[in-house]
């Protein structure tokens, strides 16, 4: 090690030495009484510790120090080696990997530091490794390959990774073609970013874990083995240019944005086995032209195909019973859609700019499409006009009683009339003071009609009031005053 480099590992050490003594001494000083030290503190500070201790590194192969730099923040120790940074954990007696000089390209993770083993990759480990291209796992790793939940994995944006690579004696993790898995192969893990072209899951996996192929954006093609039964939550999220994807009918369950942004693919095969889609489960999938869901699905959760703004066709199976909220939210290419007889309940999906038509089945005994509009006769509502159907003037029907939000989108509307039976005149009751939620705040409504004899509101000089004229509901935007 040449003398600059000593020396600044020596300046390393006592800074932090001193440092450790004050804070033990009073752990809530505001500020470090440096004059104890006999060092220049205007040549000293934190950065020029960190980048001493890397320098030295890369002369040496070795150094120690404090850092604070772990999951966990208890943290001893640091030794570095070959640009890889240890940090010690007294209370297991262990070392983990904290982090990695930028410059290093085929990372090799030690089995033990100073004698002590190697048990744990921190979530910042790798993260923002431009140059790396590949990791060795040892046999005593035993924890943080996987992607934890709100925190970014241990190789977050080290985008030319292209494989990982564990011992076969670790007794936690596996390897298959640079992919991480757990021992026993039942659940994929972890694909780096790098990895191009096609991958094949490897067989006997059940399930893929949260966010295990996120961001791998040079890939093109994933075969998913027949026995799989779950895709974790942002499984495949922002796969770009991904352009094949089976997933077989064992798969039971999609989480949560599983396939956002995957743009590139046009198709996708619901699983016979799956009872429930779940929310955001195929949101923004803009290449989506099609898609067909079968009948053991039972539900179609809140935004499930939010933003797939290129789905010109879906085909809704009869065995759906519900059909949330926003389900298609901007799905703006889809013109009609029709509800099976076994559809019980249904909400209303904004921005579907170029629906113009619903169709329910006759059979279906709670639900009725007229002209086009779909009723809940059970609950005595209007639930959705499609956005693009053009209605100028409207009539509801005697026996509804609330609109909901089912003309919010009515662009072209200038007057309706309502029937004696309304009773909520917004989405959250007639007694809401939250005058956003009104369905009948378009731009062009001129004229707000209430029948006579209706017991909860009235008009007066253009407005709706209620009953008691002790509230003011409404007036039509468009209505000249």
């Amino acid at each position: 090690m040449c003398k600059e480099n000593v020396k600044k590992v020596v300046i390393s050490i006592l800074t932090v030495i001193m440092l450790l003594i004050s804070l033990r001494e009073n752990a809530f000083a505001s500020e470090l009484d440096m004059e104890m030290m006999d060092i220049d503190t205007e040549e000293v500070n934190l950065e020029d510790v960190e980048q001493s201790v890397l320098e030295a590194s890369e002369s040496a192969g070795t150094v120690s120090t404090f850092v604070d730099g772990t999951d966990d923040g208890v943290a001893d120790e640091i030794e570095v080696r070959n640009g890889i940074v240890y940090s010690y954990v007294s209370t297991s007696d262990t070392y983990e990997v904290s982090d990695c000089d930028a410059s290093v390209v085929n990372a090799d993770v030690l089995e033990k530091v100073e004698g002590k083993l190697v048990t744990r990759i921190t979530h910042k480990a790798f993260n923002d490794s431009d140059k790396l291209i590949s990791v060795s796992i040892p046999a005593s790793v035993n924890a943080g390959l996987e992607v934890p939940r709100g925190q970014p994995g241990p190789f977050s944006n080290s985008v030319n990774v292209t494989r990982i690579d564990v011992s076969d004696n670790n007794k936690t993790y596996c390897s298959v073609d640079g992919v991480v898995y757990t021992k026993d192969k039942q659940e994929v893990l972890f694909c780096p970013h790098g990895k191009t072209g096609e991958y094949v899951i490897s067989s006997g996996v059940v399930k893929v874990k949260r966010e295990a192929f996120a961001y791998c954006k040079k890939l093109t093609k994933i075969v998913i083995p027949e026995g799989l039964t779950v895709i974790e939550d942002y499984a495949f999220y922002t796969c770009t240019n991904l352009v094949f994807l089976n997933i077989p009918d064992t798969v039971k369950r999609i989480g949560k944005r599983a396939f956002y942004s995957c743009n590139r693919l046009q198709r996708m095969h619901i699983s016979n086995s799956m009872t429930e889609i779940e929310e955001y489960a195929f949101d923004e999938m803009l290449g989506l032209e099609s898609v067909s869901i079968p009948g053991n699905v039972k539900k179609i959760g809140h935004y499930a195909f939010r933003g797939c703004s290129n789905i010109k066709e879906i085909i809704l199976s009869e065995g759906i019973e519900i059909i949330a909220y926003n389900a298609f939210q901007n799905c703006s290419s889809i013109q009609t859609l029709t509800i099976p007889e076994s559809v019980t309940v249904i909400g209303k999906s904004n921005g579907c700019v170029s629906l113009s038509s619903i169709v329910v089945n006759s059979e279906n005994k709670i639900l009725e499409s007229r002209n086009g509009i779909l009723f809940n006769w059970e609950r005595k509502r209007i639930v959705w006009v499609p956005q693009a159907m053009i209605i100028n003037r409207y009539e509801v029907p005697e026996g509804i009683v609330s609109i909901g939000d089912a003309f919010s989108e009515c662009l072209n509307l200038v007057s309706i009339s309502l029937p004696q039976s309304l009773e909520e005149f917004n989405y959250n009751g007639r007694d809401s003071s939250d005058e956003s939620t009104y369905s009948l705040e378009v731009s062009s409504l001129d004229s707000i009609d209430i029948a006579e004899g209706n017991p909860f509101y009235k008009n007066y000089k253009g407005g709706v009031y209620t009953k008691d004229m002790r509230k003011f509901v409404i007036c039509p935007k468009a209505k000249k005053i």
